[in-house]
């Protein structure tokens, strides 16, 4: 993130939940063509729940027990 993205966020209008999101942010900065992205082909997990935090550690704690 660049840091232009706290001026963006404090320009933001609360959102789902009354909530600052980061995406409104990011749309405002990419309609700006201030943001790059990668297409990533691998592995992703949604830590911002219990199921994906859980799944997560238990991808990682397997990578390092090597099975």
């Amino acid at each position: 993130l660049i840091p232009e993205i706290f001026d963006t966020l404090r320009e933001t209008k609360p959102g789902k939940g009354g909530e600052l999101q980061i995406t409104d942010a990011l749309h405002t900065l990419a309609k700006q063509g201030k943001v790059l992205a990668l297409k990533f082909n691998g592995m992703r997990y949604d830590c911002g729940s219990v199921h994906g935090f859980v799944d997560a550690t238990n991808y990682f704690f397997k990578l390092r027990k090597g099975s």
